[in-house]
């Protein structure tokens, strides 16, 4: 469970002025910070431009797991693409954590970290394990949940002991920690400074956005830039065709005092379900539970939501697995990219021919922690011309992988989900839209206070939002990255793009990529006071 920000001990200001480096990394979460200081240590100049604040992104709201094994299970991946991708990816992921253990000790971050085993839950997990031996990830065992375990997991819960070493941390400590520690280095941090959407190749230059969307300070990288921003914020179909965004759903439960019978340990299952014990202090104990069947592509109509409720079907499934979770302490959400062939997207921009490069880590597919930690050791250590062999296996330029069918129909549904959001651009998409053609304005009135809605007025869309004070706030509903039509998300209160994965406060603003933009303001109105005037469309 992400704790609070913890505040560096200088707070970075936003980028006022012209700045020249070796490499600009665009993204101050995990993926962004860990390239960065592997850069900075090895002795190039760095800057790292950051929207908002270092670990205020999606990594930031991940579970803070960090398992050697990968969540998608080693059998799929050896299903899909061979045992010899199988085996280079146990390599990466060991790597992975072996980086991350090493940086927490030597740069002494502050971030929960602990080591501790990971478990597979419930049978039918042979398969599992035998491809785990055979990728070189030994030492699996089982054994049954403790009896008698009045506050654990459900009796009889078989426990499959996994390969390979895991740990857990505080992601947003560890964002902090890594901030700090890529200063210490001489690498520079911009918080608060947007970025324009690329192409970012003529001579490295990465233009920043002031507040009037005019452009800003630029950058200038001789090495190259880094697309570390969850989702690339350029514009490159190679990628966003490549990969889906998904809503995954966390909720933290109180534990009994004295409780026993959870271990402490990462527990995953093959259906996609993940759980931890977190130590909250003083003594208090949550549980930890996210991910399975409640997990979603982003953007969904709203009225799904209602048909399945995303958290309620979570909490279904922790209370059956572990019977005395305590009473709900907090929910959340968040979006994670997961490519059509599973295997993360770290190297050189495919469309990318001009010089320095543009390079991209995308598509972790919410493996936060060990996810960012590969990106980054193959990036950056592209960038310093010693990759490892690895990272071949993830560069995004291939296409072999997606040769198989279970790629293939992964692919057909992110194609289909761009097709929708585009086709409803144009077309009436429920009943509602007939009445906005015909009626403009008539769907304003049914919005209560603390609700949503995209519309039909006239022959565009908008996006609507009715704060708690009655004030309707209006924008485009075009989401600004590739004009898809954004949905409104009653569980979030959000508007998502079902394209490729922005994300939009209520009241418009930018607060997840790839859109480095927000929504465009199309003013407010009250029934009291009559109508206001936009106020453009980015961070007003």
């Amino acid at each position: 469970m992400a704790s609070p920000a913890v505040k560096p001990a200088v707070v970075p200001a936003a980028l006022s002025e012209h700045a020249i480096a070796d490499v600009c990394v665009v993204g101050g979460g995990l993926s962004g910070l860990s390239t960065a200081l592997m850069c900075a240590k090895a002795g190039l100049s760095v800057v790292l431009l950051e929207s908002r604040a270092v670990g205020a992104g999606m990594s930031g709201r991940s579970s803070g797991a960090a398992p050697a094994w990968d969540p998608h299970g080693f059998a799929t991946i050896q299903g899909r693409h061979g045992r010899g991708v199988s085996r280079s990816v146990a390599r990466a992921r060991g790597a992975g954590l072996d980086w991350v253990t090493k940086t927490v000790r030597k740069e002494k971050i502050n971030c929960g970290f602990k080591e501790v085993p990971a478990y597979l839950l419930g049978g039918n997990v042979d398969k599992e394990l035998e491809a785990c031996r055979e990728v070189g990830l030994d030492g699996s065992t089982s054994h049954e949940a403790p009896a008698g375990n009045s506050a654990g997991a459900a009796k009889g819960l078989k426990l499959n002991r996994l390969p390979g070493g895991a740990a857990e941390l505080d992601p947003v400590r560890f964002a902090r920690g890594l901030a700090e520690a890529l200063e210490r280095h001489g690498g520079r941090i911009y918080e608060g400074t947007r970025v324009k959407s690329g192409p970012f190749t003529i001579s490295g230059k990465v233009v920043t956005l002031a507040a009037n969307s005019v452009d800003g300070p630029i950058v200038r990288a001789s090495k190259g830039v880094v697309l570390a921003t969850h989702s690339p914020i350029n514009r490159s179909l190679a990628v966003h065709s490549r990969q889906s965004p998904w809503r995954t759903y966390n909720i933290t439960f109180e534990l009994p005092k004295g409780a026993s019978g959870v271990p402490d340990a990462l527990l995953y299952s093959l259906d996609g379900h993940h759980a931890r014990v977190v130590d909250s202090g003083a003594g208090r104990r949550l549980l930890l539970v996210g991910g399975g069947d409640s997990d979603h592509v982003v953007g969904q109509m709203r009225e799904r939501y209602g048909n399945k409720p995303p958290f309620d079907t979570l909490e279904a499934w922790a209370r059956t697995t572990f019977p005395s979770a305590g009473r709900v302490v907090q929910r959340w959400s968040s979006v994670v990219f997961r490519p059509a062939d599973i295997m993360g997207l770290f190297g050189v921009n495919p469309l990318d021919v001009g010089s320095p490069k543009t390079r991209l880590i995308t598509g972790t597919s919410g493996d936060a922690v060990v996810g960012a930690a590969m990106g980054a050791m193959a990036v950056a250590g592209d960038i310093l011309g010693e990759a490892p062999e690895w990272a071949r296996v993830f560069e995004p330029s291939r296409l072999s992988s997606l040769g198989n069918l279970g790629s293939l129909g992964d692919l057909g549904t992110e194609v289909g989900l761009n097709v929708r959001g585009y086709a409803r651009v144009l077309t009436p998409t429920c009943w509602r839209d007939v009445v906005g053609l015909v009626a403009p304005g008539s769907a304003e009135r049914a919005i209560k206070p603390g609700d949503g809605q995209v519309v039909q007025e006239g022959l565009r869309k908008v996006a609507l939002y009715r704060d708690e004070q009655g004030t309707l706030h209006r924008h485009s509903a075009l989401c600004p990255h590739q004009h898809v039509l954004v949905q409104w998300n009653p569980v979030d209160k959000t508007f998502d793009c079902p394209g490729h994965g922005s994300v939009f406060d209520p009241c418009g603003r930018c607060v997840s990529g790839p859109s480095s933009r927000d929504l465009e303001d199309l003013g407010w109105r009250r029934e009291d006071e009559g109508r206001g005037e936009g106020g453009g469309n980015l961070v007003k």
